[in-house]
C-alpha cells in the first residue's frame, strides 16, 4: 500500500507540474502580446482565440477565409491572433508582406510551425527549415527550369488527349457531369507521369487506387473543427506527435497516406535498382542528387499532393468562371484559334505560354479563387522589427491570401471576374497576387502548375464550349475548413465547337 500511495503521489505531482507548465507557458506570451502595440481579440488562457475562430466558422459554413475578413473589419490590416498558445501576427499590409517574404527573408526563412504532420510531410521540403531547406531547394530547383517544363509538357499533352476523348463522349451524351472529378484524375495522372515516371491510369480507370486514396486523403483532411486529435494538438502542441501518430493509424485518411507513401517507395526503389536516372522527371533528379531514399519518398509524396489538388482546383474554379461569363469564354476561345497543331508539343507550349488573354484568365481565376487561402505563412527565426512591430523569435506570421486578393484598394470591383485587369498595361502592385507565395520560399512548382493549367484549359476550350448546370449558375458552394479552398463539384454540360 505505501508503494502504491507513493506512486500515486508522484503521478499527481507530475500532473500538477504539467498543469503549471501549461498555464505559465500560455500566460506569459499572451500577457506580453499587449506590448506589441497592435490590436487583436483577447485570448483565452488555454485555447487562445480558437473559440472565437470556431464561432465565426460555425456561422459562415466553415469558411476559414471569412474569419480573416471578419477580424480585418474589426481590427484593421494588421492584428494579433492566438492559435492555441502560438502567437500569430496576421497582416495584409503590403510593406509588411514585402519585408517578411523578401527583404528580411533571413529573419523569416521558415514556414509556420506545423506539428500535426505525418513524417511524410514533416520531413519534406515544404516543412524543412534553415540550411536543410536551402540544401533541398538547391537540389530540386533544376527540375523546374524552362527546358525541363517544356519537356514535361509532352506528358500533359498525352494525358489531356485522353481527357478530351472523355469530354467528347460526354458531349455526345449531352448530359451534365462533374468536371472537377475528371480534373482531379487528370492532374493525378500528369503528376504521376511527370514526377515519378509511371502511368497511374486514373483517367480511364475511375477505380484507380491512386485516385481513390488521393481523394480520400483530401476529403478527410483533419481540421480542428472536425478532428479531436488535431484540436488537441493545436491547443497542446507538446502532444501533437502522439496525436498525429494516432491519426495516421486510426483514420481512413492516415491509411490512405500510408498506402500512397508505400506505393511511391516501391516505384522509387525500383527506379534505383533499375538505374533509370536519365528520365525527365523529379524522381531522377532526386536520385541523382544522392539523397536518402526516405527523403526522396517524402518529397515525392509532397509533390504528389501539391500537383494533384491545387491545379485541379484552379482548373475547376476557372471552368466555373468561364461558364458563368460566356463573353469572356468566347473571347478566350477566339484567341486560342491562333495556336498551332496540338501534336507539335514544343511549338504548342511556346505559344500557349505567351498568349496574353489566356494568361489574364489564369491570373484572374487564381486571384478570385486561390486554391490555398492561408499557407503563405512564416516563422520569425531571428528578432527584428517590421512596420514598427518588434517580432520575437518564434512569432508566427500569417498572410490571408483571400483578403489580399480581394482588397478593393488594389483590385477595383474585387469580386468581379475581369481578366482585363492583367491587360491594362499598368504595372501590377507588387505582393497583391500571391497564390504561390513570393520570395525565396515561393512555390517551387509554380511554373509547372501554370504550364499544366494553360495547356489543359487551352485544349479544352479550343474544342468545347462550357455550359454550367442550373444548380451552380448563380452560386458556387465553397468549402474552406483548412487552408485548402474547394467546392463539392462543378456540374457542366460540354458542347463541341465543331457541331
Amino acid at each position: 500500500m505505501p508503494l502504491v500511495l507513493t506512486l500515486s503521489t508522484w503521478a499527481m505531482g507530475f500532473v500538477c507540474l504539467g498543469l503549471v507548465y501549461l498555464i505559465l507557458s500560455r500566460y506569459f506570451p499572451m500577457a506580453k502580446r499587449k506590448t506589441l502595440g497592435i490590436p487583436g481579440p483577447d485570448p483565452l488562457l488555454l485555447l487562445g482565440n480558437l473559440k472565437l475562430i470556431g464561432d465565426i466558422m460555425n456561422k459562415n459554413g466553415a469558411l476559414l477565409y471569412n474569419v480573416f475578413e471578419v477580424l480585418r473589419d474589426r481590427y484593421g490590416g494588421r492584428y494579433s491572433l492566438f492559435f492555441g498558445p502560438r502567437l500569430f501576427i496576421i497582416t495584409e499590409e503590403l510593406e509588411d508582406i514585402r519585408e517578411i517574404l523578401v527583404k528580411k527573408f533571413d529573419h523569416f526563412s521558415d514556414r509556420q510551425e506545423m506539428n500535426f504532420l505525418s513524417d511524410s510531410l514533416r520531413e519534406a521540403i515544404v516543412n524543412q527549415k534553415g540550411q536543410i531547406w536551402r540544401h533541398s531547394r538547391a537540389k530540386l530547383s533544376p527540375a523546374f527550369t524552362t527546358a525541363k517544363i517544356r519537356a514535361m509538357s509532352a506528358s500533359v499533352h498525352r494525358n489531356s488527349e485522353i481527357f478530351l476523348e472523355l469530354l467528347h463522349d460526354d458531349a455526345l451524351n449531352n448530359n451534365y457531369f462533374d468536371i472537377y472529378d475528371l480534373y482531379k484524375r487528370l492532374t493525378l495522372s500528369v503528376i504521376a507521369d511527370c514526377a515519378f515516371g509511371f502511368e497511374a491510369d486514373c483517367l480511364r480507370n475511375s477505380d484507380c487506387p491512386f485516385a481513390f486514396h488521393a481523394a480520400n486523403y483530401f476529403r478527410q483532411m483533419p481540421s480542428p473543427e472536425n478532428s479531436a486529435l488535431m484540436g488537441i494538438s493545436v491547443v497542446i502542441p507538446e502532444v501533437a506527435p502522439i496525436c498525429e501518430w494516432l491519426h495516421c493509424r486510426l483514420s481512413d485518411a492516415g491509411k490512405s497516406e500510408a498506402w500512397m507513401s508505400e506505393a511511391l517507395r516501391r516505384v522509387i526503389e525500383g527506379r534505383i535498382r533499375g538505374m533509370e536516372t536519365d528520365r525527365n522527371d523529379v524522381i531522377s533528379l532526386l536520385i541523382n542528387s544522392n539523397l536518402p531514399t526516405n527523403e526522396i519518398v517524402n518529397n515525392a509524396f509532397a509533390f504528389l499532393l501539391a500537383g494533384y489538388e491545387t491545379t485541379s482546383t484552379a482548373l475547376a474554379f476557372a471552368t466555373w468562371l468561364l461558364g458563368k461569363n460566356e463573353n469572356i469564354q468566347e473571347k478566350l476561345a477566339n484567341e486560342l484559334k491562333t495556336l498551332p497543331d496540338h501534336q507539335k508539343t514544343n511549338d504548342y507550349y511556346d505559344q500557349v505560354m505567351t498568349l496574353p488573354y489566356l494568361n489574364a484568365v489564369y491570373k484572374e481565376a487564381l486571384r478570385l479563387y486561390p486554391p490555398i487561402t492561408f499557407f503563405v505563412n512564416r516563422t520569425c527565426v531571428a528578432e527584428c522589427e517590421v512596420g514598427g512591430v518588434r517580432y520575437e523569435k518564434g512569432t508566427q506570421v500569417g498572410i490571408p491570401i483571400w483578403n489580399v486578393h480581394r482588397n478593393a484598394e488594389f483590385w477595383p470591383e474585387p469580386d468581379e471576374f475581369r481578366p482585363e485587369r492583367f491587360l491594362s498595361g499598368k504595372p501590377q502592385t507588387p505582393f497583391t497576387w500571391l497564390p504561390f507565395g513570393a520570395g525565396p520560399r515561393g512555390c517551387v512548382g509554380q511554373r509547372f502548375a501554370e504550364m499544366e493549367f494553360k495547356i489543359v484549359l487551352a485544349r479544352t476550350l479550343s474544342r468545347f464550349q462550357i455550359v454550367l448546370s442550373p444548380e451552380i449558375q448563380d452560386r458556387l458552394e465553397l468549402s474552406n475548413p483548412t487552408a485548402m479552398l474547394s467546392t463539392p463539384k462543378i456540374s457542366i454540360l460540354i458542347k463541341s465547337r465543331d457541331s
